[in-house]
């Protein structure tokens, strides 16, 4: 019975740490193309939900039509968030830092004044009974989610790697200078990299939403876990925040599962620490 209940834990770490992977490769993806952080970037993936939400809920989408919409609408709201909150400053890192900062409390207190406090859940396009595999229950919305996830991973790699975008990212972040020098337009390199990496924001926090809640004050802790994620894993390896993402994810359900689950978010920033004081640069960091 025991094992059953570690490996249902495992399933639901799995679960939500594929959105956290999802969230934190947005970050990364703003910090190696742009050397920023967008602080943000979690009432980013709020909104996102919150969008999806709307255009169920308001306008009657079924959940297929609303989840692209949304992702597209919030990487549009990352465009904007670059041409007015960070390209103006992106000289100044802490300026950034700060600007990103205001952003997000007019994005979390726009949203209480819109929609309130209250908690919400994106309806999944199925319900069903859930399945049993082996003692553990699975449900229809998180084969989604992780389907959905992987799908949304799959469409990354192929952009970095095939793509004349792809190309151009990858060149302005090795060296902004010298991409300009070649014909690179940089600026719409940086507006690019905001509306891919708001998507995939929007993309995590309409996952979330589909399986758990979405309410205001959910980015702000998306956010702090995503960075946890981006530090644990090493700036600028896509691959150790995969790994790190699914790791932290497991390892904070069994912790809530097997000791005590009003401490689990502590244990999991005790791990942060202690693992930077051994390796500050992160498990995986990639040496330039």
């Amino acid at each position: 019975m025991e094992i059953n209940f570690v490996a249902q834990a495992v399933w639901y770490g799995l679960i939500n740490g594929a959105s956290y992977v999802i969230f934190a490769i947005g970050l990364i993806l703003i910090f190696g193309v742009m050397s920023v952080f967008n602080i943000a970037h979690g009432e980013i993936a709020m909104i996102g939900a919150m969008f999806a939400y709307a255009l169920m809920t308001y306008l009657g989408l079924n959940y297929f039509l609303a989840l692209p919409l949304a992702i597209a609408l919030v990487g549009g709201c990352g465009v904007i968030l670059n041409r007015v909150a960070i390209k103006p400053l992106r000289t100044s890192p802490l300026s950034v830092y700060l600007s990103t900062i205001a952003v997000g409390f007019i994005l979390l207190n726009g949203d209480i004044a819109i929609f309130g406090i209250n908690v919400y859940r994106v309806t999944p396009p199925f319900t069903g009974r859930a399945a049993q595999v082996a003692g553990v229950v699975i449900s229809q919305e998180a084969v989604l989610l992780l389907l959905l996830g992987a799908a949304g991973m799959v469409a990354l790699h192929l952009i970095l790697t095939k793509t004349w975008l792809g190309k151009t990212m990858r060149a302005t972040a090795q060296n902004s200078t010298g991409a300009s020098l070649i014909g690179i337009n940089t600026n719409r390199v940086y507006d690019s990299t905001l509306f891919v990496a708001s998507a995939l924001a929007a993309l995590a926090g309409v996952l979330i939403a589909t399986v758990w809640t979405v309410s205001p004050y959910m980015g702000q802790r998306l956010l702090l876990k995503g960075f946890v994620v981006v530090i644990l894993g090493g700036m600028g390896n896509i691959m150790g925040v995969v790994a790190i993402g699914l790791g932290i994810g497991i390892l904070e359900a069994l912790f809530g599962t097997f000791v005590s689950p009003f401490f689990r978010e502590a244990f999991i920033y005790g791990i942060m620490i202690v693992v930077l004081m051994l390796k500050p640069e992160g498990l995986f960091a990639v040496r330039r």
